[in-house]
């Protein structure tokens, strides 16, 4: 009787916490949409579509993995400790769900880091590995589908060579456009410090969104590899497709941050482009002089920079 309770606390907890932080990311989603809604009405149609179109994705995700919450925690609940680890709706919301929104904010990513460099190559390649990994991840929401449990999936060699195509693609993707968007956004620092500035911010939340969703991924991989009968898997799977979503959002929100960040030198507000279109954001009115004024060269590196 302990050691049942045990396995069962083993695969509840997990469970519970993976759908808690779901909930909270959609939570977070959310804000940020009607963030963007607010300072961007002017954006291109073809950008509020992504952005919008992503947001309905992940609501139906949302629903699909309550579902499953539901099934786990309250249909199931007095079915014994096997149900904890059958597949309900997993097999689409996780990995098929999953890839599409990696492959949209990704290949939108490959766009930017095209813009940027011109080169046709190097969008390109990011492009065909995101299609690639994203195949891996349907692929392994098909053997889902047809097993049991994931621990099924894990234990044969065609579910682990799927599932390294889906995780490592994904992985070598993230890498990539963190590295290429850096030395491209360095290479535009022009020794202005307000362009320097926002330059070196736009390069940290680049950094910092590739690496958290490239090491959640590794690291869910990892677990499911180490314990497949378990669930300790779970928290970051189940969340990796709202962490890319939150992470594209955020760089589009990260434009209106830019334009109202004091410059640390001369106290003046600093100029960018706050749209996917060659506009600026006026400083206030009371603090607004032509002293403040950037240089055209200032403005047109920023504006490739936000809204390439």
């Amino acid at each position: 009787m302990g050691s049942s309770s045990k396995l069962f606390d083993e695969l509840a907890a997990p469970a519970l916490l993976s759908y808690l932080m779901h909930w909270m990311l959609q939570g977070v989603l959310t804000v940020q949409v009607y963030f963007y809604y607010l300072q961007f009405p002017q954006d291109p149609l073809r950008l509020k579509i992504l952005v919008y179109g992503l947001f309905v994705f992940e609501w139906v995700e949302w629903g699909l993995v309550t579902e499953d919450a539901f099934i786990t925690f309250v249909f199931n609940a007095s079915n014994g400790i096997a149900e904890y680890s059958t597949i309900a709706n997993e097999w689409f919301s996780l990995p098929i769900m999953c890839a599409l929104v990696s492959v949209t904010v990704q290949c939108f990513f490959a766009w930017r880091i095209y813009k940027l460099s011109s080169s046709r190559v190097l969008g390109g390649g990011i492009v065909l590995i995101c299609l690639t990994q994203s195949i891996g991840g349907i692929m392994t929401g098909v053997k889902l589908k047809e097993s049991r449990s994931i621990g099924d999936v894990l234990g044969s060699t065609s579910g682990r060579i799927t599932i390294g195509i889906w995780v490592g693609g994904t992985v070598i993707v993230d890498v990539v456009i963190a590295v290429s968007m850096t030395i491209l956004m360095l290479k535009m620092k022009t020794g202005i410090i307000n362009t320097n500035q926002m330059i070196d911010k736009l390069v940290r939340l680049t950094v910092e969104t590739g690496t958290l969703t490239a090491s959640v991924a590794v690291v869910g991989v990892a677990l499911a590899l180490a314990y497949p009968e378990q669930s300790y898997y779970m928290p970051a799977i189940y969340n990796e497709a709202k962490l890319y979503a939150n992470s594209l959002v955020a760089h589009l929100l990260n434009r209106a941050y830019l334009s109202h960040a004091p410059a640390a030198t001369t106290g003046s507000r600093v100029w960018t482009s706050v749209a996917f279109a060659p506009r600026m954001t006026a400083p206030d009115s009371e603090n607004s002089s032509s002293d403040n004024k950037p240089s055209d060269r200032e403005v047109q590196v920023v504006d490739r920079t936000v809204s390439a």
